[in-house]
Parts: structure tokens; sequence; C-alpha cells
């Protein structure tokens, strides 16, 4: 036996290109700018810190202490990211939001290692996948992602895991993966219905073990319990969030979701993710059964974002809006990056061409990666200077105010807000969202909005708040806090650039 093992051929170790690919492109992002490093692009980020410090110290999913709330998208990233609120304590925020974005790279990494398996799997060779791999490692959408301490990265990272298993026959795991995506996010359990959707058509065994007992278990009691926390704490199975961003528009969408698509990255330059898809459909042509995962994963990643897109409203202007369609975008970067690598594994293997031939279909793949770069350097350049301009803008108009909320006003104060996420978290005071994203009472209208207005002590809000809440508009500002327009990089509206801090009047 060892003298066999001897005499074998060492297998290069191709999985290490994509792994210092990625780590290439995380280390060009998080030394962009501090910002990239010490701030997240988003306030949403913070309500997820809201959440998971409160499961860290075992009060539930608690907004306020005492009051359960629905108001968590994705309660499987704040179960995840809860013990790295224990750093707190001894070592700050600072160590919190470096561990918070120290799990989303290792998901990241998780990731790009589901589509080297999968390739792998898909064509028995090591430097295909590792091409497809190393292809999709570049994808800045992927490292923005990891690092933005939202759950995007964690739903990209089931959805390939979820395919993978599914190839490799795994149906404990892929059970466990199915489970596991709509509490990651609640849009994301359309993948897992296209999933077993595929198994159905295939009439494939794997079908028949998911139906087994125990791995129907794992994939509904997750979401089961989820549902009857939402029905508990608010009457309604979804999270509260869902029900108040929820809106549809088709003929204004479908052309907000093809922009999406092509928006970042590998997918700016459209020849390469148009070749990439031919080339899946030729192999899936010729490997029809063992097309499924394929197929999966480039379909499903494309149905997900217009289905995302036209349930909700949507203007693909800044990360606030392209998190929610991420997913499916770099599911779609993904398929599209297997394909170039099973294309040039098949031009490198066949023998059925003329040589003249395969040279010619393996340079015009060649040029259309190389003719793809420039455009992907500029992208992950302007994703790297919007992590931290985006970071930059949090920490002004809402992490600054918090700060200020827990210097300035009484332990016993509540606050009306409508950015709910810093403030709460770094503010430390009882707050009602007068949005409603993390207020049951607010977001289905069964307090009446006086009697909300009477409740609250000290406001921290946009101008356009005191519009909406006449009663408001006799409370006294105390503090402003605003940043020039030309800064605010977030979305394409001037409203949030400025935020006025304003105490009721004696």
């Amino acid at each position: 036996m060892s003298i066999m093992a001897a005499d074998r051929p060492a297998e290069r170790p191709w999985w290490l290109a994509p792994a210092i690919t990625y780590a290439a492109v995380v280390i060009v992002f998080v030394a962009w700018s501090p910002a990239n490093r010490s701030q997240f692009p988003l306030d949403d980020a913070w309500i997820h810190r809201v959440y998971a410090r409160s499961l860290a110290w075992a009060k539930g999913f608690a907004y306020n202490d005492g009051a359960q709330e629905a108001g968590c998208t994705s309660p499987l990233w704040a179960i995840l990211s809860a013990p790295v609120q224990w750093l707190e304590p001894g070592f700050g925020t600072a160590a919190v939001v470096w561990a918070v974005k120290g799990l989303g790279i290792a998901l990241g990494a998780l990731s790009v290692a589901a589509v080297y398996r999968l390739g792998h799997k898909l064509c028995c060779a090591a430097w295909p996948a590792a091409l497809a791999a190393s292809l999709f490692a570049c994808e800045p959408v992927l490292v923005f992602s990891a690092l933005s301490g939202m759950e995007v990265v964690l739903v990209v990272c089931l959805w390939l895991w979820l395919i993978t298993s599914i190839h490799a026959q795994q149906w404990r795991l892929a059970a466990v993966l199915l489970g596991a995506l709509p509490v990651a996010r609640p849009e994301a359990a359309l993948l897992a219905a296209l999933a077993i959707a595929g198994l159905a058509i295939q009439r494939r065994p794997g079908l028949v073990a998911l139906l087994a007992p125990w791995n129907v278990t794992w994939c509904v009691l997750p979401t089961a319990l989820w549902v009857a926390f939402c029905v508990l704490a608010t009457g309604h199975p979804l999270p509260t969030t869902y029900y108040v961003k929820a809106s549809g528009d088709l003929s204004l969408h479908a052309l907000a979701a093809l922009r999406v698509l092509v928006q970042h990255g590998w997918a700016q330059s459209i020849v390469l993710p148009v070749i990439g898809g031919g080339a899946l459909a030729a192999w899936c042509w010729r490997n029809r059964g063992d097309a499924l995962a394929v197929v999966l994963l480039a379909l499903g990643s494309v149905i997900y974002v217009p289905a995302v897109v036209t349930t909700r409203s949507f203007l693909p202007l800044g990360y606030y809006w392209t998190r929610w369609t991420d997913p499916g975008v770099l599911g779609s970067v993904a398929a599209a990056m297997l394909g170039i690598a099973l294309g040039a594994h098949a031009l490198a293997g066949t023998s059925q061409l003329a040589p003249r031939v395969r040279r010619a279909a393996g340079a015009t793949l060649a040029i259309a990666v190389l003719a793809a770069l420039p455009r992907l350097a500029a992208s992950i350049a302007e994703r790297a200077e919007r992590l931290g301009s985006d970071g930059r803008v949090i920490e002004r108009m809402n992490v600054e105010p918090g700060r200020w909320i827990a210097a300035h006003t009484p332990a016993t104060a509540v606050i009306g807000v409508n950015d709910a996420g810093a403030l709460r978290y770094f503010g430390g005071r009882r707050t009602i969202d007068l949005i409603g994203l993390n207020a049951a009472d607010v977001a289905f209208q069964r307090v009446p909005i006086a009697a909300i207005e009477q409740r609250v002590d000290w406001l921290a809000v946009y101008p356009l708040l005191f519009r909406l809440h006449p009663a408001f508009a006799r409370f006294a500002r105390v503090r402003w806090f605003s940043i020039p327009r030309e800064e605010y990089t977030i979305c394409d509206c001037p409203g949030p650039t400025r935020m006025v801090i304003a105490r009721r009047a004696e």
C-alpha cells in the first residue's frame, strides 16, 4: 500500500490559487480605508448587532429589553454572530466589528471553497475547479458583502454548499442547508423551493432521501420555529420588516433586475457572463445526467433577483437596495465562472475538434477574461471606496448621534428614531422605531399614533419625520448632525443628510 502511494504522483495544490486570490482581494479592501476595517456600510448591520447582543446575553430576540420583536430579517445571522458580542465588555465595540467582519470573510472563503469543490466534482479535475473558484474569488460584490456586517454572504454560502451537497448526494447536509436558507433571509425560501422542485422534476432518489423523517425535520424545523416565534411576537408569520417594505411594480422593476445583474464585477463586461452561460449550457447538454446542480445554480440564482426586486420598493442605486439581490447576483457569477472553467476543460480534453478550432476557442475564452480585467479592477476599486464612504456616512449620521444620546440623555429616556440600528446599539435607551421595522405596534397600527407620540421623550430623526408626525413639531431641537450631500453615498436621496436630536418641550 505504501509503495503504491509512493509511486502515485502528488496532486498539485490547485486550491491554493483561489485561496491566495481571495486573500489578495480581501487585503485590498481592508487596506483601502480605515473605515473598511472599523465601520459597517449600513445601519441595518447595527440592527443585527442589537439582536445579536440580546441573544448573547440570553434575552431572546429583544430589540428593547423585555419585549420580543420579529424585526430581525435574518435570525440565523443574529444567532451565528451572537458570540461575537461577548468580546464587547472586555475589548469594546471595535473588537465586535473586527470579529463580525472576520466571520464574513470566513463565510466568503467557504463560498469560494464551494465553487472549487463543485467544479472539481463536475469535471474530476483540479485545475478547472481552481480556475472557476479563482475567478469567483475576484468578485468585488463577494468581498464587499463579507465586510458589510450583513447576512448576504451567509445566504450565498448556504446556497452554494446546498448545490454542492445535492450534486454529491449528501442528503443529510442538503437537508440542514435547505432548512437554514429561509432563516438566513425570508426570500431564500425560494432557493430552497427551487432545489426541491428540481429534484422532483428529475425524479432523483435524493428527493426520497430528503423525505426521510430525520431529514424532513432538519428541512422544516428551523423555519417552523421562526414562524412560530414571529406569530407569537407580532401575530404575523414573517418578520415585521418584510411587511413594512413589501411592494410590487413589475413594469418598473424588470429593468432594475437586469441592471443589478450587470452592475459590478465580472458581469460589467457582459460578454464574459454570456460566454460562461453558453459554455455552461453546452456542458449541461453533454452531461444531462449530471447537470441538475449546475442548472439549479444558474437558473435559481437568476430567478432569485427579479423575484426579490418585484416584491419590494427597489432602486439599484446603492447597497441599501442591492444587498437584497446580491445572493442571486453572486450565484449567477459563480455559475458563469464555472461555465468558463468547464468550457476550458472541455476544449483541453476533446479530440473531436480540429486543433486549430480548439486553439481559436481557447484563445476566445482567454481574451474574454483578459479583456474583462480592467473593468474588474475598476470595480474592485469602486467597491472598496464605496465600502469606506458608506461606512463614514453611518459613523457620522448614526453612530455619533447614538453616542451623543448615551452621553446626554437620562437612562430612563424613550427615544423615537427612524434609523433604528446604531441609535439603539450605542444610545442604550429604550427606543421606538417610528418606521415600524422593529416595532410591531407601529408597523401593524395596533396602537394609535398619538399614543406612540406620547411615549417619546426624545427624537433622533430626519426632518421629514416632523411632517409625518405633526405632534413632534413641539419638540425642542437640541443637536444637529449633518453631512455634505456629495459625501452621502448610501443612496441617491437628500433627506438622510441631516439628523436632528430633539426633546419634548417642558
